[in-house]
């Protein structure tokens, strides 16, 4: 007689099967507490390794490291560098540097001049420049997305004529 093997409890209570039957008939018992056991342990092992990460996120935040996350969890980009231009009567220095395409730059505008500048950078999708002239002994902050597309970019002080009289620079787009 062949048995369809859910009904154990009632089928051993009549003492239909054999010992050996018995044991087969208890297997699929075995193989499901085995799948149960598994799945908890891989439950467990993904339980762990989520604290870890949390723990190793909440570690950077307590020792001070950079995630690159803001208080509120977004992400902020991060400038890949900060460079410093020195503008004087009619000239930057330096007045060519080299950036990698795709990333973040800080342009710090220092006026060591007489008169207020500026600086302007021409891209592909139009022209960025500070909100405000810096004044004499000022300085002002600049925050760029540098182009994916490498080539050279021209940037120059839009005051007055300044740009004509030769203030203007290159900035380089390169790996």
């Amino acid at each position: 007689m062949e048995m369809s093997g859910f009904d154990h409890n009632l089928i051993e209570s009549r003492g239909q099967l054999s010992r050996g039957q018995r044991l087969r008939a208890q297997m699929p018992r075995r193989q499901v507490s085995r799948g149960l056991i598994s799945l908890s342990l891989v439950s467990l092992s993904l339980v762990s390794l989520g604290l870890v990460s949390l723990g190793l996120v909440s570690l950077g935040l307590f020792m001070g490291c950079d995630t690159g996350l803001d208080v509120d969890g977004d992400a902020t980009p991060q400038p890949d560098e900060t460079i410093e231009i020195v503008a004087t009567e009619y000239a930057f220095e330096p007045d060519q540097f080299t950036v990698s395409p795709g990333g973040n730059v800080t342009i710090v505008l220092i006026n060591q001049g007489q008169d207020p500048h500026n600086i302007a950078f021409e891209f592909v999708d139009g022209i960025r420049t500070l909100d405000a002239n810096v004044p004499p002994g000022g300085e002002g902050r600049l925050e760029l997305e540098v182009p994916d597309l490498e080539r050279n970019y021209t940037f120059y002080c839009p005051v007055g004529d300044h740009f004509q009289l030769g203030m203007e620079g290159t900035m380089v787009v390169a790996p």
